[in-house]
């Protein structure tokens, strides 16, 4: 990368135009998400997560039957609420040569891709017992594009 003139160390300031390594992605680089999405995903596969061929960003983690979906830095995980649990806290520490993930506590599901979530309990047509459903609603969404 080249820096703003502002920017030049001062023992570079004699170069025309020096030129510098860019180590870390910048945030408003056009692939600065791709960078970070494959840093995030040794770090999910190294904690034991499998990819899913089919479904980029989409992973599964065999030993506690939780799924999870990685959009930049946005994360999603269903499952059941002890293996969700464990698989939260192994994204939190070091594994290999990663040194984590540093996230905020899970929160409910609400805003995701430009969808607003709701989550709710109803009767399964199939065997009346309470089942937990999620509804996406796109309407904010598609609005904004109009």
């Amino acid at each position: 990368v080249m820096l703003p003139p502002e920017q030049v160390p001062k023992a570079h300031r004699h170069l025309e135009r020096p030129v510098y390594e860019l180590r870390r992605a910048l945030y408003v680089h056009s692939d600065s998400g791709g960078f970070w999405e494959r840093r995030c995903e040794d770090h999910i596969l190294q904690c034991g997560f499998r990819e899913i061929p089919e479904w980029q960003s989409c992973y599964w983690h065999p030993t506690f039957r939780a799924f999870s979906v990685v959009f930049v830095d946005d994360f999603k995980m269903a499952g059941p609420k002890g293996g969700v649990a464990q698989c939260w806290e192994a994204l939190r520490h070091a594994k290999g040569n990663h040194p984590g993930i540093k996230m905020d506590d899970p929160a409910p599901a609400a805003r995701y891709l430009g969808c607003e979530h709701r989550s709710y309990y109803e009767p399964s047509p199939i065997t009346g017992k309470q089942v937990h459903c999620m509804e996406w609603d796109m309407g904010s969404f598609m609005e904004q594009r109009v």
